[in-house]
């Protein structure tokens, strides 16, 4: 899946290559004027974002490789940076909307017609998660409804015509699932208390051990009970 820039601007296409490297099928000229932010592969089927003013969500059907196409699309505000496989018929989109860090499940069971059938935002000035550039940093767990991430807040004041920044970094966790969407259970912080903004202790890797949620930066490793 790639985005090429022209003098007229940017087309988004989908190559099929055999073993061989050769084109053996494509899909070109997809979402003309704005990019690919994400895209995933899951049996016979291409999931696709682009994005420049609203997110559409690409199905597309590559059973057949020498003539892919498209099934279906949604467009919904926002982008996904980083798209997760819930189940066969279900993706978990990780983007932004306007400036916040945004969840969504995606239901694909009908191909022509996908929808958003679910959404959480992480409300604040601005908010971000390493999900986006570092997908490592994704823990997702669909028997234990387990989904947890780092997450970064950012929030402003004025003060005597002068911006004061308040900053959150640390490990949010949801229950997730197909009846309840996103169901936001805590959070859990390494920040050092005297020095908000010591990179040092950014949550970067979760992980769990039996009912022990592990989540670890540079300079600690945390433990919590997953109860």
């Amino acid at each position: 899946a790639t985005t090429e820039w022209t003098s007229e601007g940017s087309i988004n296409n989908l190559f099929i290559l055999n073993m061989s490297l050769s084109v053996v099928g494509e899909l070109p000229n997809l979402a003309p004027g704005e990019r690919i932010y994400s895209a995933r592969f899951m049996g016979d089927r291409c999931y696709l974002v682009t994005f420049m003013q609203i997110d559409p969500f690409f199905v597309i059907d590559v059973s057949k490789p020498t003539e892919p196409k498209v099934l279906g699309y949604l467009k919904i505000p926002g982008f996904s940076g980083y798209l997760h496989p819930y189940d066969e018929d279900h993706i978990i989109g990780i983007g932004k909307q306007d400036s916040n860090l945004k969840l969504s499940l995606f239901d694909v069971t009908n191909v022509t017609a996908p929808t958003e059938e679910a959404k959480y935002v992480v409300q604040a000035d601005w908010s971000d998660s390493a999900v986006l550039w570092d997908h490592k940093a994704f823990l997702f767990d669909k028997a234990k409804q387990l989904l947890a991430l780092p997450v970064s807040i950012n929030w402003f004041e004025i003060r005597d015509e002068y911006y004061t920044k308040g900053f959150w970094q640390g490990a949010y966790i949801f229950d997730i699932s197909l009846d309840q969407g996103f169901t936001f259970e805590g959070n859990v912080t390494h920040q050092n208390v005297t020095d908000q903004f010591d990179s040092g202790f950014e949550v970067k890797r979760i992980l769990y051990i039996e009912n022990v949620l592990y989540t670890i930066s540079d300079k600690k490793i945390k433990m919590n009970n997953l109860e």
